[in-house]
């Protein structure tokens, strides 16, 4: 099933576009690594795609729908910007903080046995149920990434969006969370995922996107070479593999 797709879409916020004819789409468990310079529309597609803007002129849909008017929030979870490294003083626990993925199935009412079962699997399967009563503020940042990726899964998403959460994470908890997406991806978890590490992406995922303004690539990883670099970026570049040891850059 096709759970993203984003057809011929153009948008700008002023008379320039940020993004201009662009088409993507996204089936059920493939990861998917959107990579790009800075300022090239990766966020503003992303987005579009979860149907929080429209576009100027194309369609995005979500599971089939149109994303503007999918109101089905719970089987998207979106991970955002620096969710590693962002304030830490708020006085909630781990399992507090996956809970609130259960809130679409609970609402107000009181939590019953499927919620709790779902809660305790999204924090084992991401490896923070130990962590249950911590608080969220003294964990690592790879910690709390994970913590916010249970969450997503508590509430059984069948989309994870994630937007550069590997901001301020150690390298090793980097391996780790990529790891866990993968796993994710091949228990059927739809997985669109914006980097700046393009040799991370293109070891990881199964299908890789270049995008700045145009889509300038988008498929196997092992296509995207220095030329779709040097055509996006507008400069020399080279797609560098980490060797996975726990001090690599």
């Amino acid at each position: 099933m096709t759970v993203l797709d984003v057809a011929n879409v153009t948008f700008g916020y002023t008379e320039v576009d940020v993004l201009e004819n662009v088409s993507l789409t996204l089936d059920d468990g493939e990861f998917l690594g959107l990579v790009g310079p800075n300022g090239s529309g990766k966020s503003t597609l992303l987005s579009i795609a979860l149907g929080l803007r429209r576009p100027d002129s194309g369609t995005a849909t979500l599971f089939g729908e149109p994303a503007h008017a999918f109101d089905d929030g719970h089987r998207i979870g979106f991970v955002g910007q620096g969710v590693a490294s962002n304030d830490r003083s708020v006085p909630i626990t781990v399992e507090e903080i996956v809970r609130l993925g259960r809130f679409p199935h609970a609402g107000f009412g009181r939590f019953g046995p499927a919620d709790h079962e779902a809660v305790d699997r999204a924090m084992e399967t991401t490896g923070v149920a130990e962590l249950a009563d911590r608080r969220i503020q003294s964990l690592s940042g790879g910690q709390r990434q994970r913590a916010f990726i249970a969450r997503a899964l508590a509430g059984e998403a069948d989309l994870l969006a994630l937007d550069e959460p590997t901001v301020g994470v150690d390298a090793e908890s980097r391996e780790e969370f990529y790891s866990l997406l993968n796993g994710l991806s091949a228990d059927g978890v739809a997985i669109l995922l914006i980097e700046h590490d393009i040799g991370v992406v293109t070891e990881h995922a199964d299908t890789v996107a270049c995008v700045n303004c145009t889509i300038h690539y988008h498929g196997d990883p092992s296509g995207f070479g220095a030329d779709v670099l040097a055509d996006a970026y507008g400069t020399a570049q080279q797609v560098v593999h980490h060797d996975h040891c726990p001090d690599h850059a």
